[in-house]
């Protein structure tokens, strides 16, 4: 199953591979403060594959909570 998405502008983009064709794809809540304010969710797969596109870097600023077991690109526009 292949996912596409993109920030609203389409300034960052994603293509998710998931590697197979599930019934459904696990979304589980975060409870770091970041994903609570932004409303996020994670998921995970061992045989997906993500790519990530930014055409605009200096539009983009990052952010890891504490753990740095994630790293969020966020766009300015």
């Amino acid at each position: 199953m292949n996912i596409h998405g993109s920030c609203h502008c389409g300034n960052i983009r994603f293509d998710l591979d998931w590697g197979g064709q599930p019934d459904a794809i696990p979304a589980r809540a975060c409870t770091c403060s970041f994903c609570v304010k932004h409303g996020g969710v994670w998921t995970s797969s061992p045989q997906g594959r993500l790519r990530v596109t930014v055409e605009d870097p200096s539009l983009v600023s990052h952010y890891a909570f504490g753990t740095k077991t994630a790293r969020f690109h966020i766009c300015s526009r």
